[in-house]
């Protein structure tokens, strides 16, 4: 918690609001699949469910992103979180599956989402913005952690649709934290048709190089973590309450992490620790899925909880190579591409879930591996222009001062 308090006033606020909005996300998370069962839907339907929203989700980012260079990113933010807020409570009250489509449609619409980033990004200086990113995005984890073990002793107490009623309460009080973030207004820019600032985006090299590298790294990640609870059920026969314990470590994991990672990236530059975050994320994998490590299966969830670090440390690199006056767009763009990888992930993991439990986290593994030599050769190729560069200009300078 000490790193929390080296953030600005408005990143403490952000920090906080992710957390408690995690406190009541994290009640029912793991079970709303098992509560769209128990409204009559089929697997097939389950698994539209999640595709649907996530399509929505990603699709919704672009114009969220062109939104958030134009108008004041708070009024943005504070839309989107009251605009989301009432979900768990449209839940609650449903008798059929399909009643939970609005609900899900609202909470996916997520025009606020880029918003978010870009204000992270403005309100910190660059010497601090991997700790920025990391620790306000640990906000999510830390709720994570306790959340899900308190869902499981409520359902012991109260019918599940209770659940939904105390996640209402907490995301009501994550959205009034909001309110007191200070406004944030992008500086004004002649352009600022949608098609002129994709067009910049695009021409900037350094920036889509890292923001396509990211898009297949997140398709491999995705491959694999949605896989990691029925693994656990079916290769350690794990019980329904071990594995919300499992899933608290996962939190735990993040947590922990984001603060080291965080700290280390500053300090070290975010490709080093990008790649770090990697290495870890296969160990963790390795470890999980030959029985032989069993004895080591805490750690090997508590490293896989990095995942999220690593999209944290991608999402800081991106604000790092990003023009100021276009971050609202660059962020809605990074993330519809890395979007299309996580939509897509899931279904390729499915399909070799079911071939073998253990193929998606080898492959996964291998996945990160390869990508960590790739953030070498871009990170060393742009480092180099770089120093290139600044040559050229002390020569260029030396040079005038002779003449």
């Amino acid at each position: 918690m000490k790193e929390v308090f080296i953030l600005p006033r408005d990143l403490k606020l952000i920090f906080f609001a992710n957390l408690l909005w995690n406190c009541g996300f994290g009640l029912y998370h793991f079970i709303l699949p098992v509560y769209i069962r128990d409204l009559g839907g089929t697997i097939f339907e389950v698994g539209l469910f999640y595709v649907s929203m996530h399509a929505i989700y990603f699709s919704s980012m672009f114009f969220g992103g062109f939104l958030a260079d134009k108008f004041d990113r708070k009024k943005l933010i504070l839309f989107y979180w009251i605009v989301t807020t009432p979900t768990p409570l449209i839940y609650s009250f449903a008798t059929n599956w399909k009643h939970l489509i609005p609900g899900a449609v609202m909470y996916n619409f997520a025009l606020g989402d880029p918003a978010v980033s870009a204000y992270i990004a403005t309100a910190t200086s660059k010497k601090r913005m991997v700790r920025a990113f990391v620790i306000t995005q640990a906000g999510y984890s830390l709720g994570m952690i306790f959340s899900p073990l308190l869902g499981a002793y409520l359902l012991t107490v109260v019918p599940i649709r209770w659940l939904f009623r105390v996640a209402f309460m907490f995301f009501s009080v994550s959205t009034i934290t909001m309110l007191f973030i200070s406004p944030q207004v992008p500086a004004k820019r002649q352009k600022d048709s949608l098609v002129s600032d994709f067009a910049t985006i695009v021409r900037d090299k350094k920036l889509m190089s890292w923001i396509l590298l990211f898009t297949p790294i997140t398709f491999a990640t995705s491959i694999s973590m949605p896989f990691i609870s029925p693994l656990l059920e079916d290769l350690y026969s794990f019980q329904r309450h071990a594995i919300l314990v499992m899933s608290s470590v996962i939190s735990a994991g993040q947590t922990t992490l984001a603060v080291i990672l965080g700290w280390f990236g500053d300090r070290y530059g975010i490709a080093g620790t990008l790649i770090t975050g990697f290495a870890l994320n296969a160990v963790g994998m390795i470890l999980l899925v030959f029985p032989a490590f069993s004895p080591f299966l805490p750690l090997a969830v508590f490293l896989i909880g990095v995942r999220q670090v690593t999209v944290s440390l991608c999402s800081s690199l991106v604000a790092k190579y990003s023009l100021i006056n276009l971050r609202g767009t660059i962020f809605g763009v990074y993330s519809v591409l890395i979007g299309i990888g996580g939509i897509c992930g899931p279904y390729v993991g499915g399909v070799l879930y079911e071939s073998s439990p253990t193929q998606p986290f080898v492959w996964t593994s291998i996945s990160l591996i390869i990508s960590s030599f790739l953030v070498v050769i871009l990170d060393a190729l742009f480092s180099k222009k770089k120093l290139d560069i600044n040559f050229r200009k002390q020569k260029h300078g030396a040079l005038n001062r002779l003449t």
